[in-house]
């Protein structure tokens, strides 16, 4: 039985993108393999399964709206169910694991039950790696995330696979330890996120007619890396032009980093622009919003992978976003608008292309519903024959 571990996930409703893989990747591993979700109990240091509670919020309701804060909020466990825990731990009812599933960005604190955890396998272990953009962009990061990134990416060489979430970040992964001297380095590969958000199957509102003025949405966490900035100073250029459209914003408050964006949101409120931000949003609101939206900007200057953008090309809506890194590897196969930098400059000029031109606009619309995507069940399936490969590996070292 394979053990994943959901230490965070389960403590919240929440719904960022390494939540989204993790609820992803542990429901469709369910349908295709042995496997047992399992958390750190930081209050008893020990590691045991999910309650009741824990085990809702693994679970993605798409018509409930994820929390507003990003991470995990533990509650002291009451004195009765506390002695029922013990019943319920790995120790009491595991001899061993067949391997280890790592799909968080996990804390010190859940490392160190890791080190523990790692005497319960009888099998590889295997992270997935999603990005280095703390390292990269510290000033655009939360303080905490890019003072603990350097040691998290030591801990990740206790693991015998990585599963990077694309070609871009798996070389940064790689290009860290070596810059670091370091020899002896866990398998990396790359295998691409999948995406399952089903759009309803009437034709697609290309031109976002239900509204008075074309609506232009973007999906994401309010913070630096996200660059609302550039997005809403671009649209300030053209709504200053004349130009009548909506847009709206989605997506959860970082409070460390999202302090310019919401205050250039709330000056263009101030001139009667016609913005919104709406926070986060439970997928079927999500759903509506891309149906209803012209098309998307994903304006990023760092991802690991960019599911938005996917996301919004399933819906059949063009994304203007970079060519640049992991964002590339997605929008440089047909629907988005490519720019080589997000900055105020070029994404207006992407955005009032497709507000001006329909042929440009249905050409993209057509190139986005012509596209094929991977299912969470195919990011399941490849994760679990990564998994499986890395066995000689375990059993040589052993």
């Amino acid at each position: 039985m394979l053990a994943i571990d959901v230490s965070a996930t389960s403590s919240t409703t929440a719904n960022t993108g390494v939540q989204r893989v993790c609820r992803a990747l542990t429901q469709s591993l369910a349908s295709i393999a042995n496997s047992q979700p399992v958390c750190f109990d930081p209050d008893h240091d020990y590691w045991r399964f999910p309650n009741a509670h824990e085990q809702s919020c693994l679970i993605q309701n798409t018509n409930i709206r994820p929390s507003a804060r990003r991470g995990s909020r533990k509650k002291k466990i009451s004195s009765k169910l506390n002695t029922l825990l013990p019943s319920k731990s790995i120790k009491s009812k595991s001899h061993g694991y067949s391997g280890l599933i790592e799909p968080e960005i996990f804390s010190q604190t859940t490392f160190g039950g890791l080190t523990e955890l790692f005497q319960f396998l009888n099998g590889p272990s295997l992270a997935v790696f999603y990005d280095a953009t703390p390292l990269k962009l510290p000033e655009l990061s939360p303080g905490k995330s890019a003072s603990r990134f350097p040691a998290y990416l030591n801990e990740l060489l206790r693991f015998d696979g990585i599963a990077a979430i694309s070609d871009a970040s798996m070389q940064e992964i790689i290009n860290y330890w070596k810059w670091l001297g370091v020899k002896n380095t866990p398998k990396v590969v790359s295998i691409p996120l999948g995406v399952d958000m089903a759009h309803r199957p009437e034709e697609p509102n290309a031109r976002g007619s239900i509204q008075t003025a074309p609506m232009v949405l973007c999906v994401g966490s309010i913070e630096g890396r996200k660059n609302q900035v550039s997005l809403l100073s671009a649209a300030e250029k053209l709504w200053s032009s004349g130009m009548e459209f909506h847009v709206k914003l989605v997506g959860l408050e970082s409070p460390e980093t999202s302090g310019p964006a919401l205050d250039l949101l709330n000056q263009c409120k101030i001139k009667g622009r016609s913005v919104e931000w709406l926070g986060p949003q439970s997928e079927d609101d999500l759903r509506t919003h891309y149906e209803n939206c012209s098309f998307t900007v994903y304006p990023s200057i760092a991802e690991g992978f960019g599911l938005p953008v996917l996301e919004s090309l399933k819906h059949g809506k063009p994304c203007v976003c970079s060519s640049q890194g992991a964002i590339g590897e997605i929008s440089n196969k047909g629907g988005c608008l490519t720019v080589e930098k997000p900055t105020p400059e070029t994404l207006a000029q992407a955005m009032e292309t497709l507000l001006t031109d329909s042929e440009q606009h249905s050409t993209l619309c057509n190139e986005a519903r012509n596209r094929t995507f991977r299912t969470w069940s195919d990011y399941a399936s490849d994760i679990l024959e990564f998994h499986k490969s890395l066995n000689k590996s375990y059993e040589k070292a052993c």
